[in-house]
């Protein structure tokens, strides 16, 4: 790539509810990313056009044997790489459960002098609850303590304060021995709840912006230099700019955050978000085929018929290859397992925090 001119990156979104993390029709979220130039996409896709269509749309293509075949066609094809394709997906209901660890427990930890990120202690923290939860609970009760913590940010009222923790005191008083002991710290959350939401809304339980950062660190770590980014106006990461783009600084030389495989590059390297039209750029049509063909294929394996099939044509045309981080439950609970050894690193959520507040005075 010319050093002189500035790398673009494309995003497009599937599946994007918000904060409604338990919905069940769309259960998986996906950001696709792409660094191929417009001239390379548009030949790319130009198979997929038909006569009357202004963009190539997943929707579209899927419904039809030949539109699934000319999608799995290009999506095999080798112009498309990990290089310049990034996919990520997130697994909504265990997103939530990682929530609780990230919104209710970290604080807790933080408080007595404690890194909940060293190690993947998180990680491990919100797989065990994954398992946990309905096991010991039953799904019924699960799905509640779910819903009434996602309406604990989103509706942020007394009402909703008490009908969660309610529900926590209950769990945790009906059940002893170790279960008891993983699911006590959700309900200690209660003495420090006003701090909590004090610096967290409903958009700490949005997957988009996390997703987001992460395609962004990525893109900054292979570039090392300013890059820009081109979204679909249309999506509702649009209303997420001015917080995400709080966060970049490509004139700041930046250092390495974080641990183990999740360290990056920051402040991010980007400079500034574009927003645009699909039908007007081949770039966002490939990224959301990208990332419409990556939600199919994780959430409709195990569906009957035609859905299932077309989920192994995708798996056959290597979806799978542009994989690179996301959130998705696993039996993981090792830092070994997770890949989460600690080599040392500079914790993260203290070093944004205080470039945040750094850059918030020299704004005055």
């Amino acid at each position: 790539m010319n050093a002189d001119v500035i790398p673009q990156i494309a995003f497009d979104e599937s599946g994007n509810t918000g904060a409604d993390l338990t919905n069940d029709e769309q259960p998986v979220f996906a950001l696709a990313s792409t660094s191929l130039s417009l001239e390379e996409v548009t030949a790319l896709l130009a198979p997929l056009k038909g006569p009357q269509a202004a963009e190539v749309k997943f929707a579209r293509l899927k419904r039809s044997a030949q539109g699934r075949q000319r999608l799995t066609s290009v999506l095999a094809s080798s112009q498309l790489n990990p290089e310049n394709v990034v996919l990520t997906l997130v697994h909504k209901r265990f997103m939530v459960v990682a929530k609780m660890v990230d919104l209710l427990i970290e604080p807790q930890l933080q408080r007595a002098g404690r890194d909940a990120y060293k190690d993947g202690f998180n990680l491990s923290y919100a797989n065990l609850l994954f398992i946990c939860l309905p096991t010991f609970l039953g799904e019924t009760v699960c799905d509640d303590l779910l819903r009434q913590f996602l309406a604990l940010f989103r509706e942020r009222t007394l009402d909703a304060r008490r009908r969660f923790y309610t529900l926590a005191r209950d769990v945790v008083k009906k059940r002893t021995g170790r279960f008891a002991e993983v699911v006590a710290p959700i309900l200690a959350s209660e003495l420090m709840v006003d701090e909590i939401l004090q610096h967290n809304d409903w958009l700490s339980l949005d997957p988009a912006i996390p997703n987001f950062f992460q395609h962004c660190a990525l893109w900054g770590n292979r570039f090392g230099r300013r890059f820009q980014l081109v979204h679909d106006e249309s999506k509702p990461i649009f209303q997420d700019r001015e917080t995400l783009e709080s966060l970049m600084s490509p004139s700041d030389e930046g250092r390495w955050i974080g641990y183990d495989r999740r360290s990056f590059i920051f402040p991010l390297k980007a400079e500034s978000i574009v927003f645009g039209r699909s039908q007007d750029d081949a770039r966002l049509q490939l990224a959301d085929l990208v990332a419409s063909a990556g939600a199919h294929w994780a959430t409709r394996v195990g569906a009957p018929g035609t859905q299932a099939e077309f989920s192994k044509e995708l798996a056959a045309a290597g979806i799978d290859r542009f994989l690179a981080g996301g959130l998705w439950p696993t039996d993981d609970l090792t830092p070994e397992e997770l890949g989460t050894v600690n080599i040392g690193g500079v914790e993260t959520i203290e070093h944004m925090t205080d470039f945040l507040s750094r850059r918030r005075q020299g704004e005055r």
